[in-house]
């Protein structure tokens, strides 16, 4: 069902019908299966709009979609390829190959429908991963219900929430908006997300796995299992041999420590024996002293003798001489 606004209805009603009804029904923008008729009005004066046909109808189902969100959705489905900005699961550009707007979540119970459906080619894993698939929600007001979050959990579809920035909201009210103002913003953002910088800043609902995508992870799981068996195995075998090792280098520890007690008791002994000698070597210094003390001594108790004899004999050889000369005198 194609959107119109109130004013490309009033344009209609000016050149085809004078200004009158043109006998259609519209409806309002819920989602399928709670969309309610609603009437052109258009009079002079006054900005066109759409009310109800049954006032109570504005109660029943609930506030509709917002134009903001549902040109945003059209935006969105329109590209041919963006930048997915998946927080901790990276950025990953993808190449759009089919797109649906309120795409149903076919399951057991009450109709759920998804905002946008894309199908998309990518050179990442994300591709094989999600089965080339993926459910947006576009996010103004309000976060997807719960109950629809809980029913694609179950069915493991790939879901994320991308929030419409305030900076990127249409601008016009229902009041201002014309048909060219709508086509130039989704334009506007269509060129924007399928530029070289641009992208979807998504927050992921819903991350599933596809069978394919599972078994290559067992796959790869299973390769580093055997990998790490083997480093394992390996490191058994290290051990073993670093115990080996071990076991050698502390019989040599054991050996180099007797020895060394050995020598340390030889190194005692000798420094037992050279302190001995130490002391001995200086009993003899001080008796060698004492001997040199004793030998000057001597010497000098020598040489005052000598002394004493040389006069004693010098008296002896004048006594003699003067005998001599005496007897010379008198014979």
């Amino acid at each position: 069902m194609a959107m119109v606004s109130a004013y490309a209805i009033a344009k209609e009603r000016d050149l085809f019908h004078r200004g009158d009804p043109t006998g259609k029904i519209y409806y309002s923008l819920h989602s399928p299966g709670r969309r309610e008729p609603m009437s052109h009005v258009y009079r002079r004066g006054t900005a066109p709009h759409f009310k109800f046909i049954n006032p109570a109808d504005e109660h029943v189902s609930g506030p509709g979609e917002s134009l903001e969100h549902l040109l945003f959705k059209e935006a969105v489905s329109s590209i041919s390829g963006t930048t997915l900005k998946l927080g901790k699961m990276g950025d990953h550009r993808v190449t759009v190959i089919h797109s649906e707007v309120e795409k149903e979540i076919k399951h057991t119970g009450a109709p759920r429908r998804a905002d946008v459906y894309l199908r998309f080619e990518s050179q990442t894993a994300l591709g094989f991963k999600w089965g080339n698939e993926v459910y947006i929600e576009i996010r103004h007001t309000h976060a997807v219900e719960k109950e629809k979050l809980d029913i694609v959990k179950q069915l493991r579809l790939p879901m994320v929430e991308v929030t419409i920035h305030p900076n990127i909201l249409y601008e016009y009210t229902g009041e201002q908006t014309t048909d060219e103002r709508e086509a130039a913003y989704v334009k506007r953002i269509k060129n924007m997300l399928e530029g070289a910088t641009g992208f979807l800043a998504c927050e992921v609902l819903n991350n599933p796995s596809t069978a394919p995508y599972l078994e290559m992870e067992l796959s790869h799981t299973q390769k580093k299992l055997t990998l790490a068996e083997g480093e394992r195995l390996a490191a058994e075998k290290n051990h073993s041999d670093l115990s080996i090792e071990t076991n050698r280098l502390t019989q040599e520890l054991r050996i180099t420590s007797q020895n060394l007690a050995v020598a340390r008791d030889h190194a005692n002994a000798c420094m037992i024996s050279t302190n001995e000698a130490a002391a001995k070597n200086q009993q003899l210094l001080q008796q060698l002293k004492q001997n040199n003390l004793e030998l000057e001594s001597y010497r000098a108790s020598q040489n005052r003798w000598l002394v004493d004899a040389r006069i004693v004999c010098g008296c002896l050889i004048g006594v003699a001489l003067l005998l001599y000369l005496y007897y010379q005198l008198t014979g």
